[in-house]
């Protein structure tokens, strides 16, 4: 990822968070940037001085998963045949769960972990679980909908405005590269 900035004069220290601190650290300034999140991220963590690369890092299609077959009706989308005694997980995003809340009846319920939503579901905690559908082990579940196709991005405090061009121009350039496509594929986008 250094390689993002190898065109600017930042020299930046990179570091792997849970998602929950990350988005703590960049909120109180403690960090000069935030890998990817979707458009409305500053709605999110009520920050409004930050800048987003315009080049999306990676494009990832949101989709719904059941573990048990007959959870959704056959004649309707699997979101609107929901009702209120059921419960939806939604991995974490506030722009997805306030979308959510316009499709279904169901109790809708934060995930913060991918893997944490799949035990959700095969403990009968969830009745449908509403992911990125990213490279995790999904243990027979079984694509019901497709909900989303989420752009994230790179957001960087306005301190960085200046070199948002070159690292979207290094973003463009490293997305032709194999390394990148390995690293950002996921199961519906190349």
């Amino acid at each position: 990822m250094a390689e993002l900035f190898e065109t600017t004069n930042l020299n930046p220290k990179l570091f792997f968070s849970p998602a929950k601190r990350a988005e703590y650290l960049f909120k109180v300034g403690k960090c000069g940037g935030f890998f990817v999140s979707s458009s409305d991220f500053p709605t999110q963590i009520d920050r409004y001085d930050i800048v987003y690369v315009p080049e999306p890092i990676m494009n990832v299609d949101v989709d719904a998963f059941v573990l048990k077959e007959g959870v959704c009706s056959a004649e309707h989308s699997c979101l609107s045949s929901l009702v209120k005694s059921q419960v939806l997980g939604v991995f974490r995003s506030h722009a997805l769960f306030k979308y959510l809340q316009t499709k279904t009846r169901a109790s809708i319920v934060e995930i913060t972990l991918l893997d944490q939503g799949v035990k959700m579901l095969e403990q009968s905690r969830l009745d449908v679980l509403v992911i990125p559908n990213v490279i995790i082990e999904t243990r027979g579940l079984s694509k019901v909908e497709s909900v989303a196709s989420v752009e994230l991005y790179l957001w960087l405090d306005k301190k960085h405005a200046p070199y948002v061009n070159e690292i979207s121009s290094q973003i463009r350039r490293l997305k032709t590269e194999p390394l990148w496509k390995s690293i950002f594929h996921t199961n519906n986008s190349s």
